[in-house]
Order: structure tokens, then C-alpha cells, then sequence
């Protein structure tokens, strides 16, 4: 006799998937750093965006010192979660010499997106701070 797997009864299926908050399997709740941890990475998944300074001292690196922006970091995201309501405060640099004003309307779009498909959440506003236009070469080459 093997031991196969029964469904679960028919009242405890839901017809659409679960959403935040309460609903007949429970209580979800999304915390605020997985938010961040989302909306960190989809940020810079726009061409063009990055990475901001995040602290004064830089634990990662070969000692101390200024954590500098770039294109390979991920910017500093700060969410509050207010139910199912998010509101983003985002700190990210922008390669020069792209728009500032269509990456950052790219990133905002990207972020209501991406957050709300990802987590579940309604995401109500998003703040966006450009703190350092970065120079350095692209890494991508035309052949």
C-alpha cells in the first residue's frame, strides 16, 4: 500500500490565488525588508539605474571606508508596508549621460509593477532621490 497524497477538501481550495491580508486559508503578511529586497532588484533591472551610497563605513570591502554608487550595486530601498499598501522611498544613481527624468519614470513604472506581481501589494507611491550620476564606462561591447 503506498501513501499518496489526498487534496485537500473542496471548501479549503480557493478559486484565485491568495492575496495580503485575511482571507478562508489565514493571515499573509508581506515584512517590509522582502519588500525592499524586491524593489532593490527590480530597480536596477531598467538600463541605466544603480546602486546608491548606502552607508558611511563599508563592512563588505578590505576594511573601512565611503561606500561609493555604482552600476553593479543595488540602490537603498526603504518600504513601509501598510496592509496591503506599500509606499517606496528609493535612493539609485544613473549612469551619465542617460535622461534622469526617463530613467527614473522607467524605474517608478518598473516598481509598481514588479512589487505589486511579486509580493501582492498595492503599491501607492514611490519616492525616487538620484544621488550621484555615474561615469564609468559601460561593460557592454558592439561587435
Amino acid at each position: 500500500m503506498t501513501d499518496t497524497p489526498s487534496a485537500p477538501p473542496a471548501e479549503l481550495v480557493p478559486d484565485a490565488p491568495a492575496r495580503v491580508g485575511r482571507n478562508e486559508l489565514g493571515r499573509i503578511d508581506v515584512g517590509e525588508r522582502a519588500v525592499e529586497k524586491i524593489a532593490a532588484i527590480a530597480a536596477v533591472e531598467i538600463p541605466d539605474a544603480g546602486g546608491a551610497s548606502g552607508s558611511l563605513l563599508n563592512w563588505a570591502g578590505a576594511g573601512f571606508g565611503w561606500r561609493r554608487a555604482g552600476m553593479d550595486r543595488l540602490p537603498k530601498v526603504s518600504a513601509d508596508v501598510d496592509g496591503s499598501l506599500v509606499f517606496l522611498d528609493i535612493e539609485l544613481s544613473v549612469r551619465w549621460p542617460a535622461p534622469v527624468a526617463k530613467v527614473t519614470e522607467a524605474v517608478r513604472e518598473h516598481l509598481f509593477r514588479q512589487v505589486g506581481a511579486l509580493a501582492g501589494l498595492e503599491v501607492r507611491e514611490v519616492n525616487i532621490e538620484v544621488v550621484e550620476l555615474v561615469t564609468e564606462p559601460s561593460t557592454t561591447r558592439v561587435a
